[in-house]
């Protein structure tokens, strides 16, 4: 009898025990979500899978390629007053001149009617290549099929759609939804469990889009988070009114200690006018702009960043092009999600003070990338 007293009491002290275990796991005193290291334990992974996610080593595709020769292509811009829209097309076009290919830019200048001119005017131009930088093709469609009609190998860089999504045979992008929840996580881990943001999307760019995704998703995981409505704007609005409307939000909205902006461009106005306005937020972008990382650096509002590398992410658009323009099948990065398979790796990382690289430019992978390629074209 009293074996089976001590049997019983030591079962219900094991229990009492494991649901102490369980609760310490997930709530506090009240029974309410608490923000204690258990809980941030998993955004604390999160973001420092996104600062260590730099690649410091070659991992791009490792098939060769003869690119054919006599070769033009037309790079087009979503707006080349931004530079996320132009300078995927510099990278391009700075890779085409290693080919001896000829290369005309185009700016699409923020108009989807423009844009699909810009189209028609590389196909009247003979281009053997249409290469479209952030340009929504759902809006163009016409004029990609009457560029495809005509045999053009039509691609889209910078603009994270899934293989054949709005008319394009592939995009090169970096994982901008990974991007998006480093991002989310840094700032679940920056307030402690209970950040209050507002996100700033501009969603004329599907790139942007799903950089938002990975944020929200990631700040939705966060019982202690708030997330505002987003505020919409488009890119004509940088430079002239996103600026003071974002100081108005803040003004209006003083429980805000965090918001977000899609592209580092716009993040540039917005911090300027969140700095004379004497406001104090915390802010995250995307791109790895020079400026924006120097006022990471003199913590200047902007805390944190997804920069990946637009010059690599143009020379991986041309191999892509190579490779359709001689039957190959285009290269497959490893390890990555169907909407971002064929990026070839591009590099990203989430920087912050505590990561920033040395120097004043903007980001750039830290190994020889385009020797690399020069390899596989067949050039050294």
């Amino acid at each position: 009898m009293v074996a089976l007293c001590m049997a019983v009491f030591a079962a219900l002290v094991i229990g009492i025990g494991a649901c102490g275990d369980s609760d310490d796991d997930t709530t506090g005193g009240g029974g309410e979500a608490t923000s204690g290291s258990t809980e941030l334990a998993k955004f604390e992974q999160i973001l420092e899978a996104g600062e260590s996610t730099q690649p410091h080593e070659w991992e791009g595709p490792t098939e060769p390629v003869k690119p054919p020769k006599d070769f033009r292509v037309a790079g087009i811009t979503c707006f080349s007053q931004l530079e996320g829209c132009l300078t995927p097309i510099e990278g391009a076009e700075h890779a085409a001149k290693e080919l001896g290919w000829e290369f005309e830019t185009y700016d699409g200048e923020a108009d989807p009617t423009i844009q699909a001119k810009r189209v028609q005017q590389a196909i009247a131009n003979k281009a053997d290549a249409i290469v479209l930088s952030a340009v929504n093709g759902d809006v163009i469609k016409s004029a990609i099929a009457e560029a495809e009609k005509a045999g053009i190998i039509v691609v889209s860089t910078s603009n994270a759609t899934a293989p054949g999504e709005q008319g394009y045979v592939l995009d090169t992008s970096p994982d901008v939804i990974a991007m998006g929840e480093a991002v989310g996580a840094w700032m679940v881990v920056d307030s402690g469990g209970d950040a209050v943001v507002a996100p700033f999307v501009d969603k004329e760019f599907v790139t942007n889009i799903n950089f938002d995704k990975g944020i929200q998703k990631v700040l939705k995981e966060c019982e202690g988070c708030t997330v505002k409505d987003t505020v919409e704007f488009v890119a004509t609005d940088v430079g002239t009114k996103l600026g003071p409307n974002t100081v108005a939000y803040l003004q209006s909205n003083t429980d805000v200690e965090y918001f977000y902006s899609t592209y580092d461009p716009a993040m540039v106005e917005q911090v300027s006018a969140v700095q004379q306005a004497g406001l104090e937020v915390k802010s995250c972008s995307e791109l790895g702009d020079a400026q924006n990382l120097g006022f990471i650096r003199n913590e200047q509002v902007q805390a944190c960043d997804g920069a990946w590398d637009n010059e690599y992410e143009g020379y991986a658009t041309i191999d892509q092009i190579a490779r359709l323009a001689t039957d190959k099948p285009p290269a497959v990065a490893k390890n990555a999600p169907e909407r971002f398979k064929y990026g070839e790796n591009i590099p990203w990382v989430l920087l912050d003070k505590d990561n920033l690289p040395e120097g004043e430019e903007t980001f750039t992978a830290d190994f020889d990338y385009i020797s690399e390629y020069r390899k596989l074209w067949g050039l050294e």
